[in-house]
């Protein structure tokens, strides 16, 4: 538990894997370009779980897959976690297209 709630293990092997699989793009909006990373020399990315990882109690099998992980700009990413919940619909809506 963290600050009041469950976390589940995540494996940033996967997380990496998304990214790379995704050419270091953005998912939501291919043209979206951020700072070069120092570690991987590419457009910076992060992984989104598509599934919360908070949903892994009604699931059988490991939410931390590559199949359910994206590569997202950082400024897609905070819009997914703090835009109000009509707004970021669309956007969610083309990720799992």
């Amino acid at each position: 538990m963290e600050s009041g709630r469950e976390v589940w293990p995540r494996d940033p092997k996967k997380a990496k894997q998304a990214i790379k699989q995704a050419e270091f793009k953005c998912e939501i909006d291919d043209t979206h370009e951020t700072f070069v990373s120092e570690a991987s020399r590419k457009n910076y990315m992060e992984a989104h779980h598509l599934i919360p990882l908070r949903m892994q109690h009604d699931f059988e099998n490991s939410l931390d897959v590559v199949g359910n992980i994206v590569s997202i700009c950082p400024n897609c990413h905070r819009l997914i976690h703090y835009r109000r919940d009509k707004d970021k619909k669309k956007v969610l809506e083309l990720l799992f297209e």
